[in-house]
């Protein structure tokens, strides 16, 4: 049986370990916290999941909360002026509803399944020491920490080709709350999505929490813009306080509906920013053994897209595949490279999406625009969030006079446009 190292229990750690255990290696995932720790912890991000990831959860058996979880049916959104004016507001429906779940829970549960299942866990910090040790014992590592302290937080060198950022290009906050008010339309339960260009974006979506259901409030300012404000606020009522000041000066209905919420708990928030990188994902140790990343050690994206999650269920269900498929022969570095290069084939769109969504281009803010003519373009708007090749071949490929392009994009902007 071919022994698997997994470093790091986050989204792509723990799907990738229950996939090789299903099929029937011997893997351990290694943490620095145990799942009682996740599950009392401070929330990590704010996860959606659209149509493929979830497909990929109930098909490993992770599908663990059924009906308890809130689906989310689509984005009722809205796009405003600097100024506050509302330009357009539109229904984008999802055709496969997309669903929110605190990681508290749900990384907390699967670790213990994991152990359920009959994974070995081993809670330790690591770092490059560690890393070599493992390296020597396992048949295969892979590094799955990319939000990782100390060592393992730039394990991976930056890969400069791919990486357009070196600081964050939003500052935002987020709470996750109970008592939002239940709306009064078929939109209620939709997220509600608000665009601003140059000012940053809002979001609001069901959820499930460690304690029942709940909302997540979240919002991202532009570096030095009016929803950058968090650089000196501290702690679980300022936070909430400050969301909801937001919320009233640019979402009134929203702020109406959000009056009373209050935290799920003491830990239910956070703030900050994340500048987005692509890493080398093979690192060559001193020994000259090699180790793979994926998810976010690999290709971290500021979260503006909803894809950070996204992209970690493509690669871990890539990942199993090549693993499998590799038999008894060596995962050597060159099988590292190409597995990563297949990967990259698809994450590079995800990437190029999230720098169209902080850097917005007129051709892209024109998609709201047509959306909120043509229910078509709208569902497909939504729908993007689960298919990103397509909409970002749209957007960096402008039609030229004289020819004619075939893509579904097109052919509905031209009817949305007539």
């Amino acid at each position: 049986m071919r022994k698997i190292c997994i470093v790091g229990a986050g989204y792509a750690g723990l799907l990738l370990g229950h996939g090789l255990l299903a099929r029937g290696y011997d893997v351990t995932i290694v943490t620095d916290r145990t799942a009682d720790e996740v599950r009392s912890g401070r929330i990590m991000s704010n996860q959606c999941l659209w149509g493929d990831s979830l497909a990929l959860e109930r098909e490993l058996g992770l599908e663990l909360w059924g009906a308890a979880c809130p689906p989310i049916p689509g984005f009722d959104t809205h796009v405003l002026a600097p100024d506050g004016t509302v330009l357009h507001r539109f229904l984008a429906p999802l055709t496969s509803p997309g669903q929110s779940l605190d990681q508290r829970l749900k990384f907390a549960a699967w670790t213990e399944l994991f152990a359920a299942r009959g994974g070995r866990l081993s809670i330790m910090q690591v770092g490059a020491d560690e890393i070599e040790a493992l390296a020597a014992s396992y048949d295969l590592v892979i590094c799955a920490a990319g939000k990782g302290r100390g060592e393992m937080k730039r394990f991976f060198e930056i890969d400069p080709a791919r990486t357009r950022y070196d600081a964050p290009q939003r500052f935002g906050a987020s709470i996750h709350v109970r008592g939002r008010r239940p709306g009064d339309g078929r939109d209620a339960d939709y997220e509600t999505w608000a665009v601003i260009p140059g000012v940053g974006e809002f979001w609001i979506f069901p959820t499930l929490t460690v304690h029942g259901p709940g909302h997540v409030i979240c919002l991202e300012g532009v570096p030095g813009g009016p929803l950058d404000v968090w650089h000196d606020v501290k702690g679980p009522e300022a936070h909430r306080r400050g969301v909801l000041a937001l919320l009233e000066q640019w979402l009134p209905a929203e702020s109406a509906r959000c009056r009373d919420v209050a935290l799920v708990d003491d830990k239910a928030f956070l703030s900050g920013g994340v500048a987005g990188a692509v890493a080398r994902p093979v690192r060559v140790l001193a020994s000259g053994r090699a180790v793979l990343a994926v998810g976010d050690a690999f290709v971290l994206n500021d979260p503006i897209s909803q894809q950070g999650a996204n992209s970690a269920a493509r690669a871990a269900r890539l990942y199993i595949e090549r693993i499998v498929a590799r038999a008894d022969r060596p995962f050597d570095r060159a099988w590292m490279e190409e597995t990563a290069a297949r990967f990259w084939d698809y994450a590079r769109w995800a990437v190029r999406l999230t720098e169209l969504y902080l850097q917005p281009s007129d051709r892209f803010l024109d998609v709201f625009r047509l959306s909120a003519r043509s229910p078509r373009m709208a569902r497909m708007l939504a729908d993007s969030n689960n298919d990103v090749a397509p909409f970002v071949a749209y957007l960096d490929a402008p039609e030229r006079s004289g020819r004619r392009s075939f893509s579904p994009w097109s052919d509905v902007a031209r009817s949305a446009a007539a």
